[in-house]
């Protein structure tokens, strides 16, 4: 068996044509003992190389899911949508202003940051995509200064602006948000936010436009279905008196989880809704093959995954796991 794996050339990696090593015996003879395999889907089941696809702003969906794609623009995106570009560079509208306080939220709210050689480094791979999407439409993310972190930089349309981070709530599983408050130039602080859907429209406020919000469900169930990942986008400005009074409880709680975070998500309430995102996490290769071969031997296979049920349901059709 070991000679027939290191001389398999299907067995090479493909960057590189490297053989593959064996350095354990015991594992090819327990193979045959396996009856059940769990696995998480992104990386394992997908390569967690993401792609930009799909936009929607407001309820007006650009470069939707269906769209067959011939070029691809940069890495990680395979998003085109000439009316989007148009309105984007165009007479200034509602429409446009909503884009770029769209393309802001994606510019600014992350984890991202540069090394010296002014590549893109994140722990989620999404974010790296959002903020190369951005730059491909005038957002450029150009980090944070070497004398201050909390200073950033943001080049749009060539143009240098500065920002500064006031506070950055992380993502996280319980969460299933991450919100940045930033300050502009002119002093104004604004409050950024993506995250799942289900905890961005419970945090609107109540004077948002219920056709807006209908228009944006249908949006991402559209995504979903379609195998994307999805993220919802608000954002609201925060007065000065505001921030300063939140900042000031919050400094005083900070020993108290619970105070602390009733603080953040009444910080994180009234937002006003943007738009949905929709990346694609790329299959591995063969892995249909693959799957089908392992459920042919008998064993059982089960994806763990904390996508919305269209998004996983998509991807097991996909994979092969359900049959069509």
């Amino acid at each position: 068996q070991t000679m027939m794996i290191k001389n398999d050339p299907k067995m090479n990696r493909n960057t590189n044509n490297i053989p593959v090593n064996v350095y354990n015996s015991k594992l090819l003879e327990e193979i045959g003992q396996i009856h059940h395999i769990f696995t998480d889907k992104t990386g394992t089941l997908t390569s967690n190389i993401m792609h930009f696809r799909s936009l929607s702003v407001r309820g007006t969906v650009f470069s939707p899911p269906e769209q067959k794609y011939t070029v691809k623009l940069t890495e990680n995106v395979k998003f085109y949508s000439e009316e989007f570009k148009d309105i984007l560079n165009g007479q200034p509208s509602e429409l446009q202003l909503e884009i770029r306080r769209t393309l802001l939220v994606l510019s600014l709210c992350h984890s991202v940051f540069l090394d010296k050689k002014g590549t893109y480094h994140s722990s989620s791979q999404d974010e790296i995509t959002f903020v190369k999407f951005c730059k491909l439409y005038g957002y450029e993310f150009k980090g944070s200064s070497e004398e201050d972190s909390k200073l950033l930089t943001l080049a749009i349309d060539g143009k240098y602006h500065k920002y500064r981070l006031l506070e950055e709530v992380a993502f996280t599983a319980e969460r299933k948000r991450m919100s940045t408050i930033v300050s502009d130039e002119n002093g104004k602080i604004y409050l950024l936010t993506k995250g799942a859907d289900t905890e961005i429209l419970r945090r609107l406020h109540k004077d948002e436009d219920k056709n807006v919000i209908d228009k944006l469900v249908l949006d991402t169930k559209n995504f979903s279905l379609h195998g994307l990942r999805t993220l919802m986008l608000g954002y609201r400005e925060i007065s000065m008196e505001e921030y300063n009074q939140w900042k000031q409880k919050y400094e005083q709680n900070l020993q108290n989880d619970q105070i602390r975070e009733e603080l953040i998500n009444e910080l994180e309430g009234n937002l006003t809704l943007l738009g949905v995102t929709g990346v694609e996490d790329e299959l591995q290769p063969e892995l249909e093959e693959t799957l089908q071969f392992m459920m042919g031997a008998g064993i059982v296979i089960w994806v763990l995954t904390g996508d919305k049920t269209e998004t996983a349901m998509n991807t097991a059709y996909s994979a092969g796991l359900i049959p069509d």
